[in-house]
């Protein structure tokens, strides 16, 4: 047994020799202090192997017994049940053996126990006790995958208190994770490399975690308008709207992507792939993760010009796709026998440039080397026409030159047939400079003839000639002397006649010669022509006086009634026809008969402020008297000026006498007349003062 004397001396030496080295400088305190580690490792190395400790059982009696030379100290007592597959526990004790001295335990049954030092020995009961130095222990080492250990995973012996140490290496694309160890002194921590001392089995496992990374995919020059795939990665595809997207892998592991191009942007539109920055630089690719990073791709706007043939024949160049912001031109090429007319926005340069600020489009217009130029008359064919390139009738076409020019004249008219003719074209002439296939058209007035004519009889018609259609036209028949209108033929209706003019009209006027009337009358008594007057209401109203040289005139016919007026025959008609019918052409006689009165006596007498008429009257062939004729008195003044006027008075038996009373208070009256039969005759009776 190795004295306690021994050990304390040991001690001493190594706290004297720390404190030494403490003293020499303060700056070196790291130095000395892991060299006083190192020696209290290699005390503790030296206890250990020293430590002895022998078990002696009586009963259920344990007596522990210091057989060594240095103290030793109890730390636990380790219990556990070989019946069961509980794990043991340990019970904390702080027991002091001096070298020789002892301890008892009381012991359990069918519990098993061991004791542990301070030094690390575990002495196990009842088992046979040996000396711990003379032991055998296992180290038993383990690793997950991404990296190796020294030694190398696997199993392996030491005696007891050998010293090894134990280094992990990650492998690429992993980091150190870590030991985990089991057994008494094992380590469990990041350290790396590890020291360890076999006092006991240890297992230690080495774990290494795969690192990771994240890597981004970004792109640049797009606009919301792009649509459909932008970038696969690993078979997966991805949109505008999804970028930028970022993966979270494990460095070391391989992945795959690829930028489209081209990606539509709409209808004229696209984005084409340019370059490539980042972890690789190319447009499509497969690499190795290394570590976070981004990928980025740059795509380009471009636009499209679309160039075409809009009209003609010919060929352009300059459709295609151009950077946004870059210039473009459109040229054209007229195919034989055309020629460049213009383009569709009215340029007519034979290239055109634009700026691509967006999809753009642009047609070229071919013309022909020469042109039919058509010629039309409205609204009916058949219009003169004569051009510095041939004559002719509508329609009528001349092949023309481009760039010529064609002049013309159209007819001042032209006739449609029967009655119907075209005059005053709009336009009547013109010149035109030709740069395609032209139509020229005159508007024609269309005139319509009314042909007005005497049908019959005499007399004549105006109005007729050429009008325009729908125009008011007039027809007036005007009879010659002693005729009169009867009748249109062609139409019906008044004199004058007015129509809307729509096709040709002809009209016919009808006259027929007015009827004469005659009229003559005669003084029955004496048979002489007497003077007379015939009034004849009809279709006309006319007079006729008979006074033996007139004797009629000409008047329309029809019915005419017939009064008389006599200025000379005071007994009234003895006879006459109050009616006449005249016919067309035919001669009317009308025959009055009249009787003259004779006055056997008449006196006129002028008393105080009185005046009388009187008379006895008869008739001058002898006939009956004209007693009970009525009589009317008018007095006159000298200037035949009506004074007064008496009342009706009767003759009785052919005798008369009539008074009045002066009605101015002087003899200012010149003559009476007294009227009777109806103004057929009178009496004129000259006053006495005249």
């Amino acid at each position: 047994m190795k004295a306690v004397s021994s050990m304390l001396a040991g001690l001493l030496v190594i706290l004297i020799a720390i404190a030494c080295i403490m003293a020499i400088s303060f700056f070196a305190v790291g130095i000395f202090s892991s060299l006083y580690q190192e020696q209290q490792v290699t005390n503790l190395l030296h206890y250990k192997d020293a430590e002895y400790l022998s078990m002696a059982i009586s009963g259920s009696t344990l007596e522990v017994t210091n057989g060594g030379q240095y103290t030793a100290r109890i730390t636990q007592i380790m219990v556990w049940n070989p019946n069961t597959n509980s794990p043991p526990t340990f019970i904390n004790k702080s027991i002091t053996l001096y070298p020789g001295s002892s301890y008892n335990f009381t012991l359990q049954t069918p519990y098993r126990y061991a004791i542990l030092t301070s030094y690390g020995n575990e002495w196990y009961v009842p088992f046979d006790i040996n000396n711990p130095v003379l032991d055998v222990y296992a180290l038993t080492i383990t690793s997950t995958a991404g990296g190796s250990t020294t030694p190398a995973p696997g199993t392996y012996y030491y005696t007891y208190g050998d010293k090894v140490t134990v280094t992990a290496t990650p492998a690429q694309y992993y980091s150190w994770g870590g030991w985990s160890g089991t057994g008494a002194y094992s380590y469990t921590g990041m350290n790396n490399p590890i020291t360890l001392y076999m006092w006991s089995n240890i297992t230690e496992a080495a774990t290494f975690n795969p690192i990771y990374a994240t890597v981004t995919f970004l792109q640049e020059g797009m606009g919301s308008s792009a649509s459909g795939t932008v970038l696969t990665v690993d078979g997966n595809s991805y949109t505008y709207s999804q970028l930028p997207i970022s993966f979270t892998w494990q460095e070391g592991t391989t992945h795959s992507f690829s930028w489209i191009s081209s990606v539509s942007g709409g209808s004229g539109a696209q984005y084409v792939w340019q370059s490539t920055t980042g972890l690789p630089s190319l447009q499509s690719s497969s690499f190795t993760v290394t570590g976070s990073g981004s990928i980025t791709a740059a795509y380009q706007p471009q636009y499209y010009l679309s160039v075409y043939v809009n009209s003609g024949s010919g060929s352009v160049s300059g459709s295609g796709w151009y950077n946004a912001g870059s210039g473009a031109t459109a040229s054209e090429s007229p195919a034989g026998g055309w020629h460049f007319i213009d383009w569709t926005n009215g340029n007519t340069g034979s290239s055109y440039s634009f700026t691509m600020n967006g999809p753009n489009s642009i047609g070229a217009n071919f013309g022909i080397n020469s042109y039919s130029v058509m010629f039309y008359s409205n609204p009916v064919s058949g219009a003169p026409i004569s051009t510095n390139h041939g004559s002719g009738t509508t329609p009528y076409s001349v092949s023309v030159n481009y760039g010529s020019t064609i002049s013309y004249t159209f007819g001042s008219s032209f006739s449609g047939g029967s009655g119907v003719r075209y005059v005053n074209p709009n336009p009547s002439s013109g010149s035109q400079t030709i740069y395609g296939s032209t139509t020229i058209t005159a508007s024609y007035t269309t005139q319509l003839y009314v042909n007005a004519y005497v049908n019959s009889g005499s007399g004549s018609v105006s109005g007729g000639g050429w009008y325009n259609e729908d125009t008011l036209v007039t027809v007036t028949a005007s009879p010659s002397a002693d005729w009169y209108f009867s009748s249109w033929t062609g139409v019906s209706g008044g004199n004058p006649y007015q129509f809307n003019i729509y096709s040709p009209t002809s009209i016919g006027a009808n006259f027929e010669e007015e009827g004469e009337l005659y009229y003559s009358a005669l003084d029955y008594g004496t048979n002489a022509n007497a003077y007379s007057t015939a009034y004849f209401t009809g279709p006309e109203t006319t007079s006729i006086t008979w006074s033996g040289d007139t004797d009629g005139g000409y008047v329309m016919p029809g019915t005419y009634s017939v009064s008389y007026g006599n200025s000379q025959y005071g007994a009234g008609v003895y006879s006459a026809p109050s009616s006449a019918t005249v016919s067309p052409g035919g001669d009317t006689f009308v025959f009055a008969t009249y009787y003259t009165p004779t006055a056997l006596s008449a006196s006129f007498t002028v008393g105080v402020n009185t005046y009388t008429i009187y008379g006895y009257l008869t008739t001058s062939d002898n006939g009956a008297g004209l007693g009970g004729q009525t009589l009317t008195v008018t007095f006159y003044s000298g200037g035949n000026i009506p004074l007064a006027h008496g009342y009706p008075v009767t003759a009785s038996n052919g005798y008369y006498s009539y008074t009045v009373n002066d009605p101015i208070g002087d003899t200012g009256i010149s003559y009476a007349n007294a009227y009777f039969g109806g103004n057929g005759g009178y009496i004129s009776v000259q006053s006495p003062n005249t």
